[in-house]
């Protein structure tokens, strides 16, 4: 048992955690076929840690279940710490509402003026995205913003989004950079 290895020379254990493991919908099909797996790994390493740490209540209110220990600590950015590094534009292939491929200038300019929301999410995250289509849509037709998703956004998805408000930004192959 790793934990007591850890415990036996004197050390704490803190867990962390921004997700809740045990609600996973069935829809996130590769999260939620790997937690049930490891479900009963986590609920050990949970009762055995000095403290668990979570974003939310929501999470504090599941993860004290297994152990009373548990503290939100919201997310923070402190916003002195951003990198403001312009991106290697020679990496990425950026795309508008049309299908056309853009240049990183052309979608600064015509981004300029807009508010700009983006989302970045691995393909587990779908359905997360989907709960906000609707709203999303809604707030890009009444509002001067954008939206950019970085990654492959789904056809139904493309579709609920104006098209002169879309922007999809692609790493291109990026062997030599690397």
């Amino acid at each position: 048992d790793f934990i007591k290895r850890i415990k036996d020379n004197g050390r704490k254990v803190v867990y962390e955690a921004d997700d809740d493991y045990f609600n996973i919908p069935p829809w996130n099909q590769v999260a939620y076929r790997s937690y049930q797996h490891v479900r009963q790994n986590i609920e050990k390493i949970l009762k055995a840690s000095d403290a668990i740490t979570v974003t939310t209540k929501h999470l504090a209110d599941q993860y004290s279940k297994y152990n009373p220990r548990t503290y939100v600590l919201p997310n923070s950015l402190d916003i002195a710490e951003i990198d403001s590094t312009p991106i290697n534009t020679e990496i990425v292939s950026i795309t508008d509402g049309y299908g056309s491929k853009i240049s990183h200038s052309e979608y600064l300019d015509r981004t300029k003026d807009l508010l700009r929301v983006g989302y970045y999410g691995s393909a587990t995250h779908v359905g997360d995205l989907k709960l906000l289509v609707r709203p999303l849509g809604i707030f890009l037709r009444e509002k001067d913003a954008s939206f950019t998703f970085v990654g492959n956004l789904p056809q139904d998805l493309r579709l609920a989004i104006p098209k002169d408000k879309l922007f999809t930004v692609y790493p291109t192959t990026i062997d030599k950079y690397i």
